[in-house]
């Protein structure tokens, strides 16, 4: 049976997100997915894929109990976009200061395009502002005059 992509992403998260499989990654991304709108640490000389694990591992250690729920789907042709929930427990150093012990809740968008069932290129938008708001981060924002 050939998945569809609401299907391929809600996969995704849960696999990679709910159950912390870095092994998922691999499985479910192709090798020369190309990421867009999120600068990934790691050297540019990485694919993005191994830059994206860098992440992954930074905010399962951060948040050891994050859960991405998929609110919403739509799809259209090889494109799928979710709407995200994302909870979690900040219990870890993974965010580079100390853990606060408090609780995310916050939201964000994913923008996936698929070829042969594996994640080839993406889009995403998270509100990391409301994020680091939620743990006590002192972040400026500045509206546009």
């Amino acid at each position: 049976m050939t998945r569809r992509g609401p299907d391929l992403i809600r996969i995704w998260f849960t696999e990679v997100w709910d159950k912390r499989r870095a092994e998922a990654i691999d499985e479910h991304a192709a090798a020369d997915w190309d990421g867009h709108d999120l600068d990934l640490p790691g050297s540019p000389d990485l694919s993005w894929r191994e830059r994206f694990k860098l992440v992954h591992e930074a905010y399962c250690s951060a948040f050891p109990d994050i859960t991405i729920a998929v609110d919403r789907t739509i799809g259209d042709g090889d494109y799928v976009s979710a709407h995200c929930t994302i909870r979690g427990t900040h219990l870890g150093e993974g965010l580079g200061f100390p853990a606060t012990g408090r609780s995310v809740n916050f939201t964000g968008i994913v923008l996936v395009r698929y070829v042969d069932g594996r994640i080839a290129e993406s889009w995403e938008s998270w509100n990391f502002l409301k994020m680091y708001s939620q743990l006590g981060q002192n972040l400026t924002y500045a509206p546009l005059a």
